[in-house]
């Protein structure tokens, strides 16, 4: 290149590169003091430090700029194809989600669960009111049992009054019993 720009400039210029330099070859003394340059570690510093302001810039890019510079379709096909590259959505839609959770495990059960629960607890108990108004659940108890016929409502109570009867005769028996046994044990202690 450096030879094609001296031959094409054939005018004064080149006639008084050819005068200063003679047979020297041009282009070997620019490769040379070229590779000096890039050698230089004062050259990478340079060359690091101008990458790394670019990329600060790139990084501050809204997603409009991105856009323009390179094009809605080029981006979502470079990132279709990193994030291929980075998930392997074969592998991971064919993996058990216990797998995949195994390690977050702990952290889900014991720090998000409970707060999870404690956050749900506490906006359930801020609008039960409004659930109850919405849900009219009072208008719909009292219209379920209205619609209940007269034999219905008798066998619900005889079967809640039989239970409840039963338990009362077992708690009976067992306190008679243990007052009984006190008793007992109290006349052999004091006699």
């Amino acid at each position: 290149m450096v030879d094609d720009f001296v031959k094409g400039r054939s005018g004064m210029l080149g006639n008084m590169l050819q005068m200063v330099l003679g047979n020297v070859n041009l282009t070997g003394m620019i490769q040379k003091e070229l590779i000096k340059f890039l050698s230089n570690e004062g050259t990478k510093d340079l060359v690091a430090t101008l990458l790394r302001k670019e990329w600060e810039k790139i990084l501050d890019w809204q997603a409009e700029q991105l856009e323009e510079q390179f094009g809605r379709e080029q981006l979502l096909q470079t990132a279709k194809k990193v994030v291929g590259k980075i998930i392997r959505m074969d592998q991971v839609l064919s993996t058990p989600i216990s797998t995949l959770a195994s390690s977050y495990r702990e952290r889900l059960v014991e720090q998000m669960a409970p707060q999870v629960v404690q956050l749900f607890g506490s906006w359930l108990a801020g609008r039960i009111e409004d659930l109850m108004e919405r849900l009219h659940l009072a208008d719909v108890v009292r219209e379920q049992v209205e619609t209940f016929s007269v034999e219905r409502i008798e066998e619900m109570v005889l079967l809640i009054t039989s239970r409840e009867l039963k338990m009362i005769t077992y708690l009976g028996a067992l306190l008679g019993g243990s007052i009984g046994l006190l008793q007992g044990i109290f006349v052999l202690v004091m006699g």
